[in-house]
């Protein structure tokens, strides 16, 4: 039987395998370490999905209108309700 050594501080825990063969706790280590900040990274990340969302003029226009339809639905659910009327549900 395999001997269980002790996972090197920083890896995930698999719970499948015993340890992690030596190959793959370098490549997890190289996988950690990014030439930028988190920061930076998430600035890009949303920039991206902000050039994907507005970039089909099909996609925003059918969003914005559902946004519209949907606030119109919730206006008329409570349209001429009295200020107090939860008042009077919750005593």
């Amino acid at each position: 039987m395999e001997s269980e050594q002790p996972r090197p501080k920083g890896l995930p825990s698999f719970p499948w395998r015993k340890s992690l063969p030596a190959a793959e706790q370098g490549a997890w280590r190289l996988r950690r370490s990014f030439p930028t900040d988190v920061w930076n990274q998430y600035c890009v990340l949303q920039r991206r999905a902000l050039q994907a969302y507005t970039r089909n003029p099909a996609n925003v226009a059918g969003r914005t209108l559902m946004a519209m339809f949907i606030g119109i639905i919730g206006g008329l659910v409570f349209y001429k309700q009295p200020d107090g009327a939860a008042l009077h549900i919750l005593g």
